[in-house]
């Protein structure tokens, strides 16, 4: 199988050996399946572990209806739907055609664990999949049709990997929980971040990346 890729004007061809090696994986972590979620957990790659903040937060602790999602931009690049190997020789630009059909599922996912799931109990586990029932498609289909061309823009030449990523549009959740903090002993109601969840998009992030 070959790949079509012109180059002012001139078509050549990249090897397609490597072309479906890491394809349609998710890049930066790792989705499992868990028959109490609507939705899969997203184990994020290198994820740094909060440090303590003082506060102590009480087992079903859950304020009923208090979860909120305050969106924080785009992780580009959720989701590898492709890549090709290409070269680039000086004075030209890489315009990409697509030989044939690429159709791929990309999942929404969330990044809520399960021990702050079992913490809040089963009002919260209820409600908490409901704000994912109502707020977010669970899936987007990805697809290139055959003879899709795109141009994609760099300035040495070189051998380069072109990648082809569907974004997530992510959104960090809170909720208002009963705990108190190690200098207040007072039990009262604070704002918990929970986690984020990761929306499956149909936005494309091509990133080229120079090998030598």
């Amino acid at each position: 199988m070959l790949w079509g890729v012109a180059a002012a004007g001139t078509t050549v061809y990249a090897n397609d050996n490597d072309t479906d090696r890491e394809v349609g994986t998710y890049s930066v972590g790792e989705l499992f399946h868990d028959s109490d979620s609507k939705l899969p957990y997203f184990q994020v790659e290198k994820s740094i572990q909060p440090f303590s903040t003082g506060v102590v937060y009480k087992q079903n602790g859950y304020v009923r209806g208090s979860i909120k999602a305050e969106e924080n931009g785009y992780d580009r690049d959720y989701f590898l739907v492709h890549k090709a190997d290409v070269e680039l020789i000086e004075g030209t630009k890489i315009t990409y055609k697509f030989m044939k059909t690429i159709r791929k599922d990309v999942e929404t996912s969330h990044s809520i664990d399960t021990g702050l799931r079992a913490q809040g109990g089963n009002r919260f586990i209820t409600e908490l999949e409901g704000h994912f029932d109502y707020n977010y498609v669970s899936k987007e289909r990805i697809e290139y049709t055959k003879g899709t061309e795109t141009n994609v823009e760099v300035t040495k030449p070189g051998d380069y990997t072109l990648y082809f990523y569907a974004q997530a549009r992510v959104y960090n959740l809170y909720a208002d929980w009963l705990g108190y903090t190690r200098d207040n002993k007072t039990e009262r109601k604070l704002k918990r971040y929970i986690g984020d969840v990761y929306e499956a998009t149909t936005f494309e992030y091509i990133k080229p990346k120079r090998n030598r």
